[in-house]
């Protein structure tokens, strides 16, 4: 019986790590969110793809400003309350992910859209939105 409940204990864990993963469109974009809500800006330009180019630390740390800039935006709605995913449409090494995001102050923005790309098998936030 032990180890019938340790079994099903291991397979429930590893469910929920392959589910919460960020290395597909959902998962990039709902761990961008999340670090948005905790404002954890440097966490959300990770999931950023910068290049390989020598200006890619620059670009990210720009990036880290503007995201610090749109928190104190957020702010303004009370916050970032939750972010859902509604559709995820994948074209290849392309997917864009639809959600909803609920505010704070209760405002809601339906159909909010989000391209994402992967490279070298991981899914990043496309800049080139």
């Amino acid at each position: 019986m032990k180890k019938l409940i340790l079994a099903l204990t291991v397979l429930f864990c590893a469910v929920v790590v392959i589910s919460c993963s960020s290395n597909s469109p959902k998962g990039i974009v709902t761990k961008y969110f999340n670090a948005m809500q905790a404002k954890d800006y440097e966490k959300a330009a990770d999931c950023f793809y910068y290049g390989e180019a020598e200006d890619a630390e620059a670009a990210r740390t720009q990036l880290v400003a503007l995201l610090t800039k749109a928190g104190k935006s957020l702010d303004e709605k009370n916050g970032l309350k939750s972010f859902e995913v509604t559709s995820v449409e994948e074209n290849g090494d392309n997917a864009v992910v639809t959600g909803k995001i609920t505010y704070g102050n209760g405002e809601v923005e339906e159909n909010e859209t989000t391209k994402t790309v992967k490279i070298d098998g991981n899914w990043y936030i496309d800049l080139d939105k």
